[in-house]
């Protein structure tokens, strides 16, 4: 039997690494039902040899890493004794500890594949889910929810488009890429303005169905190939410039502000640090943006409107304030549900406080939030120590990206949310895995 578990084990992680990675990076931002049917069998076999765990945790980038996560739930698993379920919160930490995990999983497969292999098959499935969601929009038509819901694909394009521009960076060396900075550009304009203004459905369908048919065609073209680095390395920068658009006028649709400051602000950020004098074009968008769509500009116009309704986040973080003083220790983590008994004016369907830094602080107490906020200051430090040297462009627009995913967490709990962590979980072992440059 163990015998047989070792083969195994060598067979999806040694031989068949990089298939492996491939469909574990495509599952995440298309169905978390799928991905949980190919990721929990996986783990259990990554876990089943434990000498190799071992051998895989003593790396000191990795340890560097993912330590201050697993003293976070170990804290938090501490206080959540004095919580208000402690059963609760002892499942629920239990099995984010299980799933925190694939950090070092997704570091070992990462550290025998290609690097890029991982991000290309994340973008493709990204930008199959929005595609879905371009073409449902459009067409007003009622098609069945195949993927992921809109306030977790808004999340996950938070962290996607900051990696897709850089990838752009990355691949495109030192060559000038004006003409495909314009190509994408206009690209993303055609498609905002399908969405938002054109009320013909046929020409909608139509324009959907070919960026549709490009993204299954790299599918297919991905799998024909047998030599997947240099299919990589030829075809990546094409594909990174016709996902942009798609993936921006996506994150539009999905009218979170959340993941737009995110997205805005990181990417003006990662082109000072890499590319300034292109540091404007994101503004410049932003702008156009603004005034040109009028559906964006009423969604930020009624911020505070919608800040301060009743129900909303202007109560439930000030009984979050109260609770984070009456229960230093925390409710116990996973407990934001019971908010309610606090407030009869609270919407059922709300069951967290909307913000990574109060759900936090409330759930699991002032000890476990030093201790998380300690471990996005060791992956920042991580990501941006390139900053006075050669520049490493994968470190630092991963740093991006997962800066991103905390400026939209400033009013959304995405740390709550399996298919963004899932994300950012990979994010940190290929951060771990090893010099980018």
């Amino acid at each position: 039997m163990l015998n047989q578990l070792k083969k195994l084990r060598q067979l999806v992680f040694d031989r068949n690494a990089e298939i492996t990675l491939v469909i574990l990076a495509f599952l995440i931002p298309i169905k978390l039902s799928l991905l949980y049917i190919t990721l929990i069998p996986s783990m259990l076999i990554w876990l089943s040899d434990f000498k190799e765990v071992q051998s895989v945790l003593n790396n000191k980038k990795l340890r560097f890493l993912f330590s201050p996560l697993l003293a976070f739930f170990l804290i938090s698993l501490i206080c959540s004794l004095w919580g208000i379920n402690s059963l609760n919160s002892t499942k629920e930490i239990l099995e984010a500890v299980f799933f925190a995990f694939s950090i070092p999983m997704f570091f070992d497969l990462i550290k025998k594949s290609n690097k890029l292999i991982s991000l290309y098959s994340l973008l493709l499935g990204q930008g199959i889910a929005s595609c879905h969601t371009l073409f449902e929009r459009a067409s007003q038509l009622e098609i069945p929810k195949l993927f992921i819901g809109q306030l977790t694909e808004a999340g996950q394009l938070s962290i996607s488009m900051l990696i897709s521009v850089t990838l752009v960076l990355f691949l495109r060396g030192n060559q000038s890429y004006s003409k495909q900075m314009l190509s994408s550009t206009l690209s993303f304009i055609c498609l905002a303005l399908v969405t938002f203004l054109v009320h013909n459905d046929f020409l909608k369908v139509v324009f959907f169905s070919i960026f549709t048919s490009i993204l299954f065609y790299q599918v297919y073209l991905f799998f024909k190939n047998k030599n997947k680095e240099i299919f990589i390395n030829k075809n990546l920068l094409f594909f990174c410039i016709i996902i942009i658009p798609v993936l921006a006028t996506s994150l539009l649709l999905n009218l979170k502000r959340g993941p737009w400051a995110g997205v805005a602000i990181s990417s003006v950020l990662l082109l000072i640090l890499t590319k300034p004098r292109y540091a404007l074009i994101p503004i410049l968008l932003v702008l156009i943006t603004i005034t040109s769509f009028q559906p964006v500009a009423n969604r930020i116009s009624k911020s505070t409107e919608h800040f301060y309704i009743a129900g909303g986040r202007s109560t439930i973080w000030k009984i979050g304030t109260e609770l984070s003083g009456r229960y230093p220790l925390g409710i116990g983590y996973s407990n934001s549900s019971f908010m309610r008994k606090f407030d009869k004016k609270i919407p059922p369907e709300l069951r967290h406080f909307h913000s990574n830094f109060i759900n936090i602080i409330v759930e699991t107490g002032w000890i476990a939030f030093g201790i998380f906020i300690w471990w996005l200051y060791r992956i920042f430090k991580f990501s941006f120590r390139s900053i006075f040297s050669k520049k490493n462009y994968l470190e630092l627009g991963i740093g991006s990206a997962l800066l991103s995913w905390q400026i939209a967490g400033i009013g959304e709990y995405n740390f709550g949310d399996s298919e963004i962590l899932f994300i950012v979980y990979l994010l940190v072992g290929m951060l771990a895995s090893g010099d980018s440059s």
